[in-house]
């Protein structure tokens, strides 16, 4: 029986065999009387299994909501598992304790449905949560066949039949919300106050990287997917803001692979009238934070420890010490730019851009991976990054810092340049430096506003996937980003 004359709305993976199926068991159910369109406040909440051994001991009811996840039929009795976020709690289904309520679920109930069930507390022949089922209602019906299905071009497992594959991953999330939390709790702490930039530009702004472009038609021109926030929120400062701090998503319209993403997260936050080392000292405690309120989750893996902070703080090593140590290269002269770029298979750079690139080759591909540690590489060479300010006491160098945790580049912290000439200057040169000319970028407005006069500032830019791929040990940034 076709209903449906529009195939755009039925899903791939339901034939209209098994639509007609679906329909059937929906209205059986619904003749049955198991069906609930509401249910009332006395679902399981946490609390409940907290004091599952009070409830055992007292014999009392117990009602809990969620998905079927698993079933086991024997003969006379059933063993169901239902999903309740990240809780398991095994279902006893038994003849002769209740044999119209056994009868209904072996004719009615399959994996994903969604019920909520009343029952007696008791422990199961392994020491776990068993409830006892007296009473059921359907809320309701899964029409999927296999709900570990990937798709086919992709390998990807839609978000939602991942979580109910593995239930460990709304784990995973819900500790992604204790740090998003944490992160914005610190921050406040120290007077920072979260804004929301916007994620469409009328420019283009972000070095050597891709936008993403699309086309308004209420302006009738392109518009870009923002690669930062920084230009909006030095915006705010100039306008008189203190401190500042977005959490959002950034685009780079780029290849992904297991470091990288075309779809981010970043942390940007901004601080005026403070120093570089007091932002360091912030990063610290940001990390730190971090730290404190989720190591219980991975208590007795060893990686996790490896993003607590030493009490005598990060540690601190200059480019040209490591790759002294590491390469035996010194960056300072002709002769160790030249053994680095052998080493790299690289040409030998005949620009300060081509310089910054092959050191940063350097590092990703020798030094970060040696780097267990919480670790700050500091006095990276002045490349003429238009918006990193030189130090003062030696031009050559940049006030900027590269937090390296297990082997990952996580976060950036840098002093601001404010000069606008200088600026104008770094800008004019990446213009002609950089091979992507035809890419629409245009910082005149950005300009002006620092010739208004921009209070000198602190940055700290991180990523929260590379974060979570060190809080979960995972080694593909693609394994902690939400798919849909």
């Amino acid at each position: 029986m076709n209903l449906y004359k529009n195939k755009k709305f039925i899903p791939k993976c339901l034939s209209e065999k098994n639509l007609d199926i679906f329909r059937d068991r929906y209205e059986k159910i619904k003749k049955s009387g198991l069906w609930k369109n509401n249910i009332d406040n006395n679902s399981l909440e946490k609390e409940s299994l907290e004091t599952f051994p009070k409830l055992v001991e007292n014999k009392e009811d117990i009602q809990v909501v969620g998905r079927i996840i698993k079933t086991h039929n024997f003969k006379d009795i059933v063993f169901a598992i239902i999903q309740q976020e990240v809780d398991l709690i095994e279902l006893k289904i038994s003849q002769k304790v209740c044999s119209n309520i056994f009868q209904l679920w072996k004719m009615h109930i399959k994996v994903g449905d969604i019920i909520v069930a009343t029952g007696t507390a008791k422990w199961s022949k392994h020491g776990k949560p068993q409830i006892e089922l007296k009473k059921f209602n359907i809320l309701n019906i899964c029409g999927l066949i296999n709900l570990s299905r990937r798709d086919a071009k992709t390998d990807n497992k839609p978000i939602y039949k991942d979580f109910i594959a593995n239930p460990k991953k709304i784990e995973e999330f819900k500790l992604r919300s204790i740090v998003l939390k944490t992160i914005r709790k610190t921050l406040d702490d120290y007077g920072f106050e979260e804004q929301i930039t916007p994620i469409l530009t009328n420019s283009f702004y972000g070095g050597r990287s891709h936008p993403f472009i699309t086309h308004s038609r209420h302006e009738n021109q392109e518009l870009y997917l923002r690669v930062t926030s920084e230009i909006a929120m030095k915006y705010l400062l100039v306008g008189g803001f203190s401190r500042v701090y977005e959490i959002g998503n950034s685009f780079r319209n780029e290849t992904q692979d297991r470091n990288h993403l075309s779809t981010f997260t970043a942390l940007e936050a901004y601080a005026p009238y403070t120093s570089f080392e007091n932002m360091l000292i912030i990063a610290e405690k940001i990390i730190n934070c971090i730290y404190s309120a989720t190591r219980y989750y991975k208590k007795n893996q060893d990686h996790f420890e490896k993003i607590k902070v030493p009490d005598s703080g990060i540690a601190r090593i200059s480019v040209k010490e490591i790759l002294l140590d590491v390469l035996d290269a010194d960056i300072t002269t002709e002769k160790g730019i030249n053994k680095i770029a052998s080493i790299s298979k690289k040409k030998y750079p005949n620009t300060k851009y081509e310089k910054c690139s092959l050191i940063s080759f350097v590092l990703t591909k020798f030094i970060y991976p040696i780097l267990k540690e919480p670790t700050f590489i500091i006095n990276l060479p002045n490349n003429g990054s238009p918006f990193i300010a030189p130090n003062e006491k030696n031009p050559s160098l940049l006030q900027r810092a590269l937090l390296i945790i297990n082997g990952l580049f996580l976060m950036e912290v840098f002093f601001s340049q404010r000069n606008p000439f200088l600026l104008l200057e770094s800008l004019e040169n990446q213009f002609y430096e950089l091979p992507q000319k035809n890419i629409h970028r245009d910082y005149r407005d950005f300009i002006e506003s620092i010739f208004c006069g921009m209070p000198p500032t602190s940055v700290i830019a991180m990523g929260i996937e590379r974060l979570f791929m060190i809080i979960t040990n995972k080694k593909d940034i693609r394994k902690v980003h939400m798919k849909v």
